[in-house]
């Protein structure tokens, strides 16, 4: 679970990275295409970052927003 935890982690920060892009290329060239796939990759991220957490309190054994001290 730990290792699948990391996997969607990064795999969302990747799809927030290509969104970011996406949406800073709409805001130059205002192509509502772009702006839908933008939209899509975000959701996406936010899907895949939401299975991360789980999978990260899962593989805890406790909910996963406790701090390190």
């Amino acid at each position: 679970m730990t290792q699948f935890s990391n996997v969607a982690f990064g795999s969302a920060l990747g799809l927030y990275l290509l969104a970011t892009v996406g949406y800073f290329h709409y805001l130059a060239f205002r192509r509502r295409g772009v702006l839908a796939a933008a939209r899509t990759l975000a959701l996406g991220g936010l899907a895949v970052h939401a299975a991360s957490v789980l999978a990260r309190g899962l593989a805890a054994g406790r909910g996963p927003w406790g701090n390190m001290y």
